[in-house]
């Protein structure tokens, strides 16, 4: 495993970090679920759920000032949505920003800014609207919509585990062959589901994966000449995987993503014994690969008690790296990273690659998964996360303007013992949305 030090010399830009708290920023309040971040426009959207089940959205202008508005609920929402169970799920498409989540009856509801000034409300599935409704189990994993745009950006697809453990799709044509825009409905072909889907799309090809009986994945997908395929990823399951990867850990679905070069497919997965495992296909080689990245694999990062996230960082003049971020047991926020061909891990107050005094050493802990995002630029890495209630500052009465990347001081953290901080405990608790980012500083001659 690579030092910080080796890795440092690799990248010759000062850094400058910054630890915000969101939730204080913008004036918000307590969240129930874990954040779901877009970049829209300039902007920088941080939407999650309070205990009432009303969708929140805290956004940075990109010019120094932050907003809050409520999505659902009435009175004063941008809409009359009914309360949220699930969600956000955020996806912007053309000039459009949609905000879905998931009702108590399995109802996706989908409450959109048109990019002129008006808010929408549409419902995806159930009854006339056609399409199954989607399943909710109380104390179970938390149900996810997955929002994706196909490759030629005319269609938006909600993607969806349904009540029957079987993958549904509703999706907007907006460019259909000789007919006016419509909404249509697919089932995803393959076994039944044990998790919600995760999509991606990689050159011409469209792939949903879930994990099935076992804890396998499953990996559907389109061609993009009218055929559809199956493959199962992991597990030597009836000797016909991909990989022999071990099974995942129970109802997280797998994270999807392309590498930088547009070469390599990766299904980046939490095994069911929580360490993290990574199983690709490299189209250079034409061959499929696996490896373990943390628990004594390619890195000593410790076990995960989150699903992980997957990052492409690439600032100009500045190598790629990769990063995937989850949490440990006691909540400690941990990325495992790959640059200049070696994989490494390390905490997050460590970054970028070593130690400092800066106040952003002393992390929050978090309470579920960590969302790894660049923003528009592509020069700010961000590792976003709920954390726990109990770190946040006072509110100021009445509120008053405050200006982006202020370094907000935590206060010290509690000792706990493992069985305080377990993740069953962690991700109950109400909390804050922390964002901590760096970037290269600007050149100053």
């Amino acid at each position: 495993m690579a030092t910080f030090s080796a890795v440092k010399k690799e990248i010759p830009y000062p850094m400058s970090k910054t630890l915000q708290n969101v939730s204080f920023l913008s004036q918000g309040p307590h969240a129930a679920s874990d954040p779901c971040v877009s970049v829209y426009h300039h902007q920088q959207h941080f939407g999650y759920r309070d205990q009432d089940g009303i969708i929140w959205d805290a956004w940075y202008n990109g010019s120094g000032h932050w907003n809050l508005q409520r999505i659902n609920g009435g009175g004063d929402g941008r809409t009359s949505g009914p309360t949220a169970v699930a969600g956000p799920f955020i996806g912007v498409f053309k000039d459009q920003q949609h905000f879905a989540y998931l009702d108590e009856a399995g109802i996706i509801w989908d409450a959109w800014y048109d990019g002129s000034g008006h808010w929408n409300l549409q419902r995806i599935n159930g009854g006339a609207f056609g399409g199954p409704a989607a399943l909710y189990l109380p104390n179970h994993p938390s149900p996810f919509v997955s929002i994706w745009n196909d490759p030629s950006n005319t269609q938006q697809h909600f993607t969806y585990l349904d009540i029957d453990h079987r993958i549904y799709d509703v999706f907007w044509d907006s460019d259909p062959p000789l007919r006016d825009p419509f909404w249509n409905r697919q089932l995803i072909q393959g076994p039944n589901a044990s998790s919600s889907p995760f999509a991606c799309v990689f050159h011409e090809q469209q792939h949903i994966g879930y994990l099935f009986e076992g804890g396998n994945i499953q990996d559907t997908w389109y061609d993009g000449n009218g055929h559809w395929n199956e493959q199962v990823i992991t597990g030597g399951f009836g000797g016909d995987s991909r990989t022999s990867g071990p099974e995942a850990f129970w109802g997280m679905h797998p994270f999807i993503w392309v590498d930088h070069t547009n070469t390599q497919q990766h299904f980046t997965y939490l095994g069911h014994d929580r360490a993290i495992y990574d199983a690709f296909w490299d189209s250079n080689s034409g061959s499929w690969n696996l490896q373990k990245l943390t628990s004594g694999g390619l890195t000593d990062g410790p076990a995960a008690w989150s699903s992980p996230t997957v990052c492409n960082y690439e600032p100009t003049g500045i190598i790629n790296v990769v990063y995937i971020a989850y949490r440990d047991e006691i909540g400690t926020v941990w990325t495992v990273a790959y640059a200049n061909e070696t994989w490494f891990a390390v905490q997050l107050k460590d970054l970028p690659f070593s130690s400092s005094t800066d106040p952003t050493d002393n992390v929050p802990r978090a309470a579920g998964n960590v969302i790894a995002w660049v923003d528009v630029s592509g020069n700010q890495i961000h590792f976003t996360f709920r954390g726990t209630e109990n770190l946040r500052p006072p509110v100021p009465v009445p509120p008053v303007p405050v200006e982006a990347r202020v370094v907000t001081a935590t206060p010290p953290l509690a000792t706990t013992t493992l069985g305080d901080s377990a993740p069953a405990n962690l991700a109950g608790q109400n909390g804050v949305i922390w964002d901590f980012f760096y970037e290269p500083e600007p050149y100053r001659g």
